[in-house]
């Protein structure tokens, strides 16, 4: 089956949440504090539950190696946030994930979208 997106679903909140506070992650990102749990269940409970945004796994057959973040709130643009697990890093995983995520996103949101991420 080789790599692909699935949607994010309540049994990989955990994982999520050790990979947002993973220490490289942590040091790359622009809020460098620790992300407590209480925190990201309610932003990712939110994220569930939206349709303005939307929460992907990135799998390598049945590994997840990742996860990628969608929110187009704003008309014709989509903020993109991604995160891959420390041990998968440096392995090409970062461009397919994009990739994939555009695929899927095209047909939902336009081919006039744009896609953004802030880097620090």
């Amino acid at each position: 089956m080789g790599l692909y997106l699935r949607r994010a679903n309540d049994l990989d909140k955990k994982k999520i949440w050790e990979w947002a506070n993973e220490e490289e992650t942590r040091n790359n990102s622009f809020h460098t504090e620790s992300i407590s749990w209480q925190e990201h269940e309610v932003w990712y409970d939110k994220i569930l539950n939206s349709d303005k945004e939307a929460l992907f796994v990135c799998m390598d057959f049945m590994k997840p190696v990742g996860n990628i973040y969608v929110d187009w709130t704003k008309e014709e643009k989509a903020y993109i946030s991604y995160n891959v697990d420390p041990e998968y890093r440096e392995r090409g995983y970062e461009q397919q994930m994009l990739a994939l995520m555009e695929q899927e996103m095209r047909g939902k949101l336009g081919e006039n979208t744009c896609f953004y991420a802030e880097v620090k």
